[in-house]
């Protein structure tokens, strides 16, 4: 599962329902039923092709993140539906995707041991010197069909930059 190994492709998760039992089987059980359910078998052509603007970097603790600041109202009458229907089925939900929506572009890993002042200085340089420049020419994602399953949440991708697929 690409999830437990930390190499998912890029995507911005819009929304997440968190199995938190002990079998896999259980689990891979419950996503099969939630991938069966009309609302979700119609989300993926009512997704389909949204675009969504990603305009200011952010650093969160380790993680660079894109963030879109105007999430659609379609998307946010969703979120509330998969409230509802995530509930019912006894996943968790994830309060970090009711306001904000992001891309997570990069992690870092480590910190420099030599010069290290200096390098943070040159890493606060760059990033908003990129800050300014991705909110100048924001990231296009357009939404493709929507991932339904285990500890993934639902995952939206398809990334376009001037009209280009990425």
């Amino acid at each position: 599962d690409l999830a437990e190994k930390g190499s998912l492709p890029l995507h911005a998760t819009f929304f997440q329902g968190r199995y938190e039992g002990e079998s896999r089987e259980d689990r891979d059980e419950l996503f099969s039923q939630l991938a069966q359910h009309e609302y979700l078998i119609n989300l993926q052509e009512q997704l389909k092709g949204m675009e969504l603007k990603f305009k200011y970097p952010l650093l969160d603790r380790s993680n660079i993140l894109l963030t879109c600041v105007d999430i659609p109202k379609s998307l946010v009458q969703v979120r509330t539906e998969l409230t509802r229907i995530y509930q019912a089925h006894g996943l968790n939900l994830s309060k970090n995707y009711h306001n904000i929506l992001h891309i997570t572009a990069a992690r870092i890993t480590k910190l420099p041991t030599e010069d290290r002042k200096e390098k943070l200085n040159f890493y606060v340089s760059e990033m908003r010197e990129l800050r300014q420049e991705i909110s100048r020419n924001p990231l296009l994602l357009v939404t493709d069909a929507p991932y339904i399953g285990p500890n993934r949440g639902v995952i939206i991708s398809r990334i376009q930059q001037d009209g280009e697929s990425l």
